[in-house]
């Protein structure tokens, strides 16, 4: 039992040493690709602020560092030979663990690198040689613009919280999609048993066929219910999972700054802090749903064209309009929001600061200017929200113009082809039924 638990222990600390010795060999890197950035800093330094954890299993700590430093820092898996110029200097991960430091790609085609071991000896490999020891994956940066702002919460997530929030569901993307998948089919079946009871059920009074077709579609609604609610209960977990760590992300971003990023007025922080309620909307339950069924908007034409033929054509030019009059508003709302999160800030940081300096105020009797300072703050940001408000009712009117003149083209299109005995009336309130619960997914993701 002893020489069991001493070799216990000599792998832990064998396994915590390459650990160790990882961590320290891609923090020189780091502070190599630092230097050739103009954001120079010590390896020691880094290591000293940087967390815990296996950065080449987990790189999100190193993104947030770079972006702490002033870099913007992308990871992305790419082979050696296809990075252009743009992306060099690049920290190149290895297998066997570690990382290099890629700094030019020369005439000959070949990498000049350096290693921790040799930080001031650049050492030349061929393409071949070094994507053979790669794991294909990089880490690149590039400086910020000198007078660039850290001014709301997704700015302070950058380095990509779309990818936090997609490795968090990694695990579950496989039950999540084949929930969807499930869902969205027995989503038919309520189409189908109209258009059945209409076109056999009633002109040939089949009673008994009605009930065969109430029980199965009973027992598809009851499926339904219980697919969603296994499916809501996973969304939920991952939500609150992706909420708690992006506000985790936040204000470690918030506290870990540069100091020439860090605003004069601290009222700033505040509404920073208050922009992640929109990061929480973004990864919202509601949202997440509609992510997963978007996908199946095809399945639902794929089920029109099945029914009713080139009727498909109304929902397939119905879609293409619906998004472009959403991007033509998204545009609009976009630079609404950007002005309004601005003119948040600058109130909070008014608010604060008057506060802070109340007693002066009042001595030098500036109460009422300070008074006309605040009632313009609140008039313009009284006025930027009117305007979003008036631009996301423009959204919704218009995609809910683009659906109701889809169903107005299905209904005269599909009247035309039961005149002409090329469809059923049914089948006409099928395919009307199958447009909605199609379409439904893309007008939902449109407002949201």
């Amino acid at each position: 039992m002893g020489f069991v638990e001493q070799t216990l222990d000599t792998s832990a600390a064998a396994t915590a040493e390459d650990l160790n010795s990882r961590r320290q060999n891609i923090l020189a890197c780091v502070s190599e690709l630092l230097g050739l950035l103009g954001h120079p800093e010590s390896a020691t330094a880094l290591q000293a602020s940087f967390p815990a954890g296996d950065p080449q299993q987990d790189p999100r700590d190193l993104l947030r560092l770079l972006y702490e430093r002033g870099v913007h820092a992308g990871y992305a898996r790419r082979r050696v030979g296809t990075l252009s110029a743009a992306y060099l200097p690049a920290v190149v991960f290895l297998k066997q663990g570690g990382a290099l430091l890629l700094r030019r790609i020369d005439a000959e085609a070949n990498a000049v690198v350096r290693s921790a071991d040799l930080p001031q000896r650049d050492i030349v490999y061929s393409i071949a040689e070094l994507e053979a020891l790669a794991d294909g994956h990089v880490l690149f940066g590039r400086p910020m613009a000198a007078d660039t702002a850290v001014d709301s919460a997704p700015d302070l997530l950058h380095a990509g919280w779309h990818g936090l929030i997609g490795n968090t569901f990694k695990s579950a993307l496989v039950e999540l999609g084949g929930a969807s998948l499930l869902i969205n089919l027995l989503q038919i079946a309520v189409p189908l048993f109209i258009m059945q009871v209409y076109d056999r059920v009633i002109p040939n009074e089949a009673t008994s066929s009605l009930v065969a077709l109430v029980v199965g579609v009973v027992l598809v609604l009851v499926l339904d219910f219980v697919l969603r609610s296994v499916r809501g209960s996973v969304l939920a977990h991952a939500s609150t999972w992706v909420e708690r760590v992006l506000s985790k992300e936040v204000f470690a971003r918030l506290v870990g700054r540069a100091m020439p990023k860090i605003p004069q007025a601290t009222g700033r922080a505040s509404a920073w802090l208050q922009d992640l309620e929109r990061l929480r909307e973004a990864s919202s339950q509601t949202v997440l749903t509609l992510m997963f069924d978007l996908p199946f908007v095809a399945l639902f034409l794929m089920a029109i064209y099945f029914v009713a033929g080139s009727l498909v054509w109304v929902p397939i030019v119905a879609i293409p309009l619906m998004l472009g009059w959403a991007m033509l508003a998204a545009a609009r709302l976009s630079r609404l929001s950007v002005e309004q999160a601005q003119a948040s800030a600058d109130r909070n940081a008014f608010l604060i600061e008057t506060l802070r300096n109340e007693e002066t105020a009042k001595l030098n009797r500036l109460e009422g200017r300070l008074t006309m300072v605040w009632d313009g703050s609140a008039q313009t940001l009284s006025q930027l929200s009117r305007k979003i408000r008036q631009a996301g009712s423009t959204l919704a009117t218009g995609v809910m113009l683009i659906q109701q003149l889809t169903m107005v083209g299905l209904v005269s299109f599909g009247a035309i082809s039961v005149i002409n005995g090329d469809l059923t009336v049914g089948a006409l309130i099928a395919v009307v039924l199958l447009s909605g619960r199609g379409l439904a997914p893309l007008q939902g993701a449109v407002q949201a």
